[in-house]
């Protein structure tokens, strides 16, 4: 599989997939092992990298591991939790704390650079809780892997101390807005984004404004969601089995009543729009949105740790790495980096 190199980066510290405690990765091709909390390590890895380059405009993208199944939190981030709690619910809290932890690094090495006040942070999750966290979703119905408001509303913060006006906002974006945005702000050519694409710029908000969509916010995985303004349109499951939902998020954001028999113009609509938006997928999946007409590199569809590329480099991780050994059979969970 290509490497971060290939897609723009010219520095890179990637891991196969999320990473733990004493990471195995590779540092511009090169497989290195750190001794350490992982989000702490990234950290300390970004600002590296800012140091090297503050004379310079840069772009750092910091995804963190953390918090993610088996969590193993230091030591230290465990003291003052209460002991009633369960061992690996401990070990979520002591993650997460460890996270907060590495973003004041990250803030305040800004500040020591003087960089604060010109440098965008933008913070989000990737997915839901999980349903062993207790209170993960805040309320709200479904967890990771669910189209419902559990599963995909996360946190999103930006920060930009030198034009940003601290405020709250109700707003409905996404992570796919981040690239349209940075080509706005950064008045880039058209060409720097795809002719199809489903995210929209919400520059200006960062102004205090509302931006206008011009189409919903879509999701698709064992089915599909639209957010259009505060309504969402939710199937799940595909073909004849699939099941029709229509909430309304500002006075449901539960998602308990389905409103579809009440505003049968906007359910049938928006039906017709997550059709378009599944064929739209399957275009993108089959590579017709790109200029060569077709998927140049595939997406990597085998588990890492069955894949002959993978385990030639076994007896040098565990050269590297103490104690590391290979990932059982069948085994997907299982941390070895």
């Amino acid at each position: 599989p290509k490497h971060p190199g290939h897609h723009g980066f010219d520095e890179w510290l990637s891991a196969t997939n999320y990473i733990e405690k004493h990471p195995l990765k590779t540092h511009n091709g090169k497989i290195v092992y750190h001794e350490g909390e992982s989000s702490i390590l990234m950290a300390e890895s970004a600002l590296r990298f800012m140091r090297t380059n503050r004379d310079r405009p840069f772009f750092a993208v910091v995804w963190y591991g953390s918090p993610h199944f088996p969590y193993t939190a230091l030591e230290e981030d465990l003291e003052g939790l209460p002991k009633s709690l369960d061992t690996r619910v401990a070990n979520l809290f002591g993650e997460i704390i460890a996270i907060d932890r590495s973003i004041g690094m990250l803030r305040q090495g800004l500040r020591e650079m003087g960089l604060d006040k010109n440098t965008l942070i933008w913070f989000c999750s990737d997915n839901g809780g999980r349903d062993h966290e207790p209170d993960s979703v805040g309320g709200l119905r479904g967890f990771k892997g669910s189209l419902y408001e559990g599963g995909i509303r996360v946190p999103g913060i930006i920060e930009w101390p030198g034009r940003i006006r601290p405020m709250v906002t109700n707003f409905p974006a996404s992570t796919m807005d981040i690239m349209p945005t940075i080509v706005d702000l950064l008045e880039l050519p058209n060409d720097s984004l795809l002719a199809v694409h489903d995210g929209e710029s919400i520059l200006p908000l960062f102004e205090g404004e509302t931006p206008k969509r011009t189409h919903p916010i879509p999701f698709t995985m064992k089915g599909t969601a639209l957010i259009d303004g505060k309504f969402k349109l939710v199937q799940i499951g595909r073909g004849r089995g699939a099941t029709w939902a229509l909430f309304d998020l500002d006075k449901d954001p539960g998602e308990t009543t389905d409103i579809s028999g009440q505003l049968p113009e906007r359910f049938e609509k928006m039906k017709a729009e997550a059709e378009t938006v599944v064929a739209s997928v399957q275009a993108s999946a089959e590579g017709k949105d790109y200029p060569e007409g077709k998927v140049i590199q595939p997406q990597r569809g085998a588990e890492w740790s069955t894949m002959k590329e993978y385990q030639a480099l076994y007896e040098t991780f565990a050269k590297l790495k103490p104690g590391w050994t290979p990932p059982a059979k069948g085994n997907t969970q299982r941390d070895q980096d």
